[in-house]
């Protein structure tokens, strides 16, 4: 069973993981506490063989659902910030910004969602909607 210690010492790394799914501090600091309350819960879900994947397991099924908003239908706009791009997010109720290093790559991630509607610095992009073999292909 997992202390109320190690809780306070998985936080730091929990936390840094957490950026890989999301910007917004109040969202990752969510995801890492639910994620310290699943393992509590039910400390089997570690592994003995491998206990930094099944943290990083637990930690991903918990940002999943955290933000699974991000199905969509979403409004995306893509725009330039210091050395790359901005992707943010928004269903009308919540947004999100993800950084990427190229216009590139923001796009590509875009057009992988479900879109409403897709701005690049400005203009409107036409695009498909992803299929949703290919939304659950990201997951």
């Amino acid at each position: 069973m997992l202390s109320p210690q190690a809780g306070r010492d998985l936080r730091p790394m929990l936390r840094e993981w957490a950026e890989r799914f999301t910007c917004d501090t109040n969202v990752r600091d969510q995801i890492v506490e639910v994620t310290i309350c699943a393992l509590i819960e039910d400390p089997d879900q570690i592994r003995s063989t491998d206990v930094r994947s099944s943290l990083l397991d637990v930690l991903e099924r918990v940002a999943k659902s955290t933000i699974d908003w991000r199905r969509g239908p979403l409004d995306i706009n893509i725009y330039p910030e210091r050395n790359g791009y901005v992707l943010e997010l928004s269903n009308g109720t919540k947004s999100d910004k993800m950084r990427f290093t190229s216009e590139k790559f923001a796009l590509g991630y875009a057009k992988s969602l479900n879109s409403r509607t897709l701005t690049l610095e400005g203009r409107v992009i036409p695009f498909r909607v992803a299929s949703e073999s290919e939304r659950h292909e990201r997951c």
